[in-house]
C-alpha cells in the first residue's frame, strides 16, 4: 500500500488538511463612510437590528465585527459623528446629501484634473466645483442681471394742470 493509498481524516487535527480560516472580503472604502454615516445618525442600533441595519449595505455581522475595530472606521464614525453635530441630525436628507457630496469633492477633483477625462466633464466638474465653493463668477453675474436697474417712483398729486389723473408713475430702465 502506498501512500497516497492511505485514508485520510480530514477532521483529525494532526491531518495535513487543516481548514482555512474563513475569508472575509475587505469592504470598500466608500461603505465604510455610508456605515459610519448611518451609525452616527442612528446614534446607537440594537443587537437584534443589527442584522437589518447591516443587509442594506451588504455586510454580514462578522465583517462589522472586524470593521469596528478598525482606524479607519473610527476615524469615519468620529468625523460623522461631529458633522452631524455641526451641521444637526432633524435636516436628515440634506445633511446626509452634503455629507457624501463632501466625501466627493476630492474625487471630482482628480477626475477634473485628469487629462483623459472628457474635457465637456471636466468642465462641469470644474464649474460645479465652483459653485460649491460659492466662487462661480457666472452665478454673480445672473445675479446682476435678475435685479432691475434703477426704479423711479413719482407720486403725482391729482389736480395739477397738464399732468394726467394717473396718482403714481414708474419708469423702469429694465436692469440696463
Amino acid at each position: 500500500m502506498s501512500e497516497f493509498d492511505l485514508p485520510i481524516d480530514a477532521t483529525s487535527p494532526s491531518s495535513m488538511f487543516q481548514m482555512p480560516e474563513p475569508l472575509y472580503l475587505p469592504i470598500p472604502q466608500e461603505t465604510i463612510y455610508e456605515v459610519a454615516f448611518s451609525m452616527a445618525m442612528a446614534e446607537h442600533v440594537s443587537e437584534d437590528d443589527l442584522e437589518g441595519f447591516l443587509l442594506q449595505f451588504d455586510i454580514t455581522p462578522i465583517q462589522f465585527a472586524n470593521l469596528s475595530s478598525s482606524p479607519i472606521y473610527a476615524r469615519a464614525l468620529a468625523e460623522a459623528k461631529a458633522f452631524i453635530k455641526e451641521n444637526g441630525a432633524n435636516r436628515g436628507f440634506k445633511v446626509r446629501a452634503r455629507y457624501y457630496v463632501e466625501r466627493l469633492v476630492d474625487d471630482m477633483y482628480k477626475m477634473a484634473r485628469d487629462k483623459g477625462t472628457d474635457p465637456s466633464l471636466r468642465l462641469k466638474m470644474f464649474e460645479t466645483l465652483a459653485k460649491y465653493a460659492d466662487v462661480d463668477p457666472s452665478a454673480d453675474k445672473k445675479g446682476k442681471e435678475g435685479a432691475s436697474g434703477t426704479v423711479i417712483n413719482i407720486s403725482v398729486g391729482q389736480g395739477i394742470r397738464g399732468i394726467s389723473d394717473m396718482p403714481t408713475v414708474v419708469i423702469d430702465n429694465g436692469g440696463a
